[in-house]
């Protein structure tokens, strides 16, 4: 046997270790609750998370997972005083806070811990299985925004989740958060609202690099349409 077939044949088992297990998917919806003096308003919606184990060739040249994310920000219609987003991004202003609803926040309830592969692995499965719900501080909320105008994505305005009342009147408030795993389709509603989405606009750029009259905020020229809607196709 030539050295070059020799060695090929040693290192098989390198090349395949890990790369057996199959991906991970969990669907997990948002919920929020908003209390305003109209009443308590809820939105939510479902995500697609994929988790995918590299074999350990890979792991040993970069990350050890893949991950893919398929879904849509959380609206929660607040009639008359507008619309309130929740994005799939974190707030860099809020160190803790999330990027949108998935598994990952369960992990804790299953003692797995974010470097130890086969407990991240059971972990998911058992979120898969138990459909896990717990309360989150609102203080975890993930990016909130709103838009003075619906119809303009360049008038999009950041939105703090302790205090709601500052951009949408006095009574209203982020009152609670729900993560929840289910096994409900993922949601495709928000272009509904805003049919800017439905649009050439590919998110290779920001909000601000659209089209109309209006000004850019200083926000839009850092978010794209991926933050409202991902994964899908165009």
């Amino acid at each position: 046997m030539r050295r070059r077939e020799a060695l090929a044949i040693l290192g098989l088992p390198l090349l395949l270790a890990g790369c057996g297990e199959p991906d991970r998917v969990v669907n997990c919806r948002l919920i929020l609750e908003v209390e305003t003096p109209e009443g308590l308003k809820t939105g939510s919606s479902v995500v697609e998370k994929i988790y995918h184990l590299n074999s350990t060739f890979e792991r040993m040249s970069g990350a050890d997972w893949n991950y893919q994310t398929r879904g849509e920000a959380t609206a929660v219609d607040l009639g008359a005083r507008g619309i309130l987003f929740a994005l799939l991004k974190g707030d860099e202003d809020r160190p803790r806070s999330g990027a949108g609803p998935g598994p990952g926040v369960f992990f804790h309830l299953y003692g797995a811990h974010p470097n130890e592969n086969q407990a991240v692995l059971a972990a998911l499965d058992a979120i898969k299985r138990d459909k896990p719900r717990i309360e989150l501080p609102v203080s975890s909320a993930p990016l909130l925004v709103r838009f003075r105008d619906i119809n303009d994505p360049k008038s999009v305005e950041k939105v703090d989740p302790l205090d709601l009342a500052k951009t949408f009147g006095a009574g209203v408030r982020l009152t609670r958060m729900f993560v929840e795993a289910t096994d409900a389709p993922v949601t495709e509603e928000i272009a509904k609202r805003l049919g800017w989405l439905n649009g050439s606009f590919l998110g290779t750029g920001t909000l601000s690099e659209f089209a109309g009259p209006g000004n850019p905020s200083k926000l839009s020229k850092n978010l794209s349409t991926v933050e409202f809607q991902t994964g899908f196709r165009r």
